[in-house]
């Protein structure tokens, strides 16, 4: 018996394999840049959402200038094209007559539709309960427990970046919104 394979044939088999496997290679790079870029977007929005709370908080960074140092922080995203940044300042109930904490101001800037959950009709102004009301004046001490607060909210629109979505339908889903919010006290009271 004369047992001898052909190279042509060879050559076929691991044409035929390569084209089997080819597709299961693509869509696993597909998968791990789609599940990797928005896990990166994360971590940038959360990251600036702190570091302009923290600045802003110490008046180390202000209004248009802050806006724009946050923006060209936010590489490798764009959060002018694709997101929205809101630096909105609160401050705190100033005597028995006017105990409430009121927004002093609001700033934003980027062409995302993403509405700021800080709002004069929001409960609590948008805040959770517990920082509402260390922003409340207290009459028993004269004056509120923390003098104000800024709130930095960063929103992103992230879309899939491969066709692997397109492909196969809700696997990924369509654009999402990736937001964070982070809140500094402005100085402190008692």
């Amino acid at each position: 018996m004369n047992r001898h394979v052909t190279t042509t044939g060879t050559r076929g088999i691991a044409t035929l394999e390569f084209a089997f496997i080819l597709p299961v290679l693509c869509a696993m790079i597909f998968a791990i840049v789609d599940i990797g870029w928005p896990l990166e977007a994360r971590l940038v929005v959360t990251n600036v959402s702190r570091e302009g709370a923290n600045l802003a908080s110490r008046d180390l960074k202000s209004g248009t200038d802050l806006l724009t140092y946050l923006t060209s922080s936010s590489s490798p995203i764009d959060l002018v094209g694709s997101g929205k940044i809101y630096v909105t300042t609160i401050t705190a109930g100033t005597s028995a007559n006017s105990p409430d904490p009121v927004i002093a101001s609001q700033i934003s800037t980027g062409n995302l539709s993403a509405a700021s959950g800080i709002t004069t009709g929001a409960t609590d102004l948008g805040l959770t309960g517990a920082i509402y009301n260390h922003l409340v004046y207290n009459a028993a001490n004269r004056v509120a427990d923390i003098l104000g607060v800024t709130v930095v909210e960063v929103f992103y629109q992230y879309t899939p970046m491969t066709p692997l979505a397109s492909f196969i339908p809700g696997l990924l889903g369509a654009p999402t919104v990736i937001g964070s919010k982070a809140i500094f006290c402005i100085s402190g009271g008692l």
